[in-house]
């Protein structure tokens, strides 16, 4: 079978388009979010234990995430939560990022930490499970591929975005992340309808049944705590970067944010000329 180009499965599902710019949406709004968050870290007395404790909190909120989300994906529809998840996170964004403006506060910023990392989970699972209700199932690898360049272009984009952002106020880049959270919303939202869940009852299940079902079964334990261990080892890794930069060589977020961006464009020239 002759695999379709994602233009002729977007013109028969024009609903994958809408998807496609709003996980592009979401994810900016992430790589802006966690530039800015790291950053304001690094702004408190005693940065790497600072730093330390929100990316222990933001893992936390990103391992309970899938629990959450598998209780809510057998009682919503993902596009319900991933309208839910960005407009709930982006009033979240705005407003505490807004009392972080006024007091430096290290509970209010692991609030924050916990809590974005947790509507940005929920929200990226539900746009992942609604991409197989929306395509039939022979075009799942094409519309996959298409999903998967989201990455390198919102690493390319984000970071340099984000600091010239904070230059100007570190507030103005919370609140952009939470207007791109809102914009997302509004590229989700369609007059047609996306396919509903197929199941047989609608019924309200224990969210502990599936970390009972997950815990019990081995080779899904032991996927479960290495991904965990690994999310929670790359976490660290933007904060202590960013921190080494501002404090050892000295340079401005604009800076830091601009040359993350230059790398990612190099590597992604490079990556091209490799498969070439």
């Amino acid at each position: 079978m002759v695999r379709r180009t994602i233009g002729s499965i977007a013109t028969e599902y024009p609903l994958v388009w809408r998807l496609w710019i709003s996980r592009l949406l979401t994810a900016n709004a992430d790589g802006i979010g966690q530039f800015s968050i790291q950053w304001l870290a690094t702004t408190f007395p005693n940065p790497a234990f600072v730093l330390g404790y929100a990316n222990t909190v933001g893992s936390i909120g990103s391992i309970l995430s899938s629990y959450i989300f598998g209780w809510l994906s057998d009682n919503f529809s993902p596009a319900i939560l991933m309208v839910a998840g960005n407009v709930v996170g982006a009033f979240f964004t705005i407003g505490i990022g807004l009392l972080l403006r006024n007091h430096e506060s290290i509970p209010l910023l692991l609030l924050l930490v916990f809590l974005w990392n947790l509507f940005i989970a929920i929200t990226r699972a539900a746009s992942r499970s609604l991409v197989p209700q929306t395509v039939e199932k022979e075009d799942l690898p094409t519309v996959n591929a298409w999903m998967g360049i989201i990455a390198p272009i919102q690493q390319f984009l984000a970071k340099g975005f984000a600091g010239i952002l904070i230059s100007t106020g570190l507030f103005h880049a919370f609140l952009a992340a939470g207007i791109v959270m809102f914009l997302s919303v509004f590229s989700i939202v369609s007059t047609k309808h996306y396919p509903k869940r197929v199941t047989t009852s609608h019924k309200t299940t224990n969210p502990l049944v599936g970390l009972h079902i997950v815990w019990s079964s081995r080779p899904l334990r032991q996927m479960v705590i290495y991904t965990s261990v690994q999310n929670f080892g790359f976490s660290f890794f933007l904060g202590e970067y960013v921190l080494y930069l501002k404090q050892v060589a000295g340079l401005s977020a604009v800076q830091i944010g601009l040359g993350w961006t230059s790398v990612k464009l190099l590597d992604t020239n490079r990556r091209t000329i490799l498969r070439n």
